[in-house]
């Protein structure tokens, strides 16, 4: 190997650190403010497979996904919500074959009956009609994730891309493929999801 190659012992012992604690209790106070009258709203969507994995249904799950966030950070800076924080993640678990969607929103307790008013009111309006606009911003930032050439090139994504399919039988896709999927996808094909 690369160790020295020699008779002499080496004495690695050290003398222990003595740290200097204080010796008076600590006091933190937390005065009754806004902190207490914040909430959360979370929203989880499965969606079951009965089937074996189905690439493009992740894919249009992690649209709908960018869709929802953008119509949630509207809440705060268009419709001046007491919105505080909003996510939406999407996750597929392959053993359940579970396809999920969850969103967090943390609000004012005030407004929350509002806000979920309308995040139904937005749900209800993703599965009537996606306007072109956020369609297509959605897209455009969609696309940056699948590009054929960066995928081949970035070895964290074909080694997970291996993982699935030796771990959970995924198919292996070329990324040129799921490339030209993801820039045929049409609003349309997202409302029945």
């Amino acid at each position: 190997g690369n160790l020295p190659n020699t008779p002499k012992t080496l004495s690695c012992s050290a003398d222990p650190i003595i740290w200097d604690l204080h010796k008076t209790d600590i006091v933190k106070e937390f005065p009754a403010g806004r902190g207490l009258q914040n909430t959360k709203i979370r929203m989880k969507y499965v969606h079951p497979s009965d089937s074996m994995y189905d690439w493009r249904e992740v894919i249009k799950s992690r649209f709908i996904t960018k869709l929802l966030y953008a119509k949630l950070d509207d809440l705060r800076f268009k419709k001046k919500r007491g919105v505080y924080f909003v996510n939406a993640h999407q996750w597929y678990f392959p053993l359940m074959k579970w396809n999920t969607i969850s969103l967090t929103v943390d609000c004012s307790f005030e407004e929350m009956d509002i806000i979920l008013d309308d995040i139904e009111t937005m749900i209800d309006d993703l599965k009537g009609n996606i306007g072109d606009n956020d369609f297509y911003y959605t897209a455009n930032r969609i696309y940056q994730n699948y590009k054929s050439p960066e995928i081949r090139n970035n070895n964290k994504k074909m080694q997970n891309f291996l993982y699935q399919f030796y771990r959970f039988d995924e198919p292996f896709l070329k990324p040129e493929k799921v490339e030209e999927y993801v820039r045929s996808i049409k609003p349309e094909d997202l409302r029945d999801w």
